[in-house]
């Protein structure tokens, strides 16, 4: 998990904007909001 935190450690503005256009772009192709939470 450190290693990852590491890896994705990005500005707080930026990380938002990621999983929020990351979750928009799920939502378009029809996934359920439970399943973009294992993604993220």
């Amino acid at each position: 998990m450190r290693i990852r935190n590491e890896k994705y450690s990005m500005t707080t503005k930026e990380t938002k904007n990621t999983i929020e256009g990351f979750s928009s772009f799920l939502l378009n192709k029809g996934r359920k909001p439970s399943t973009i939470k294992r993604y993220i």
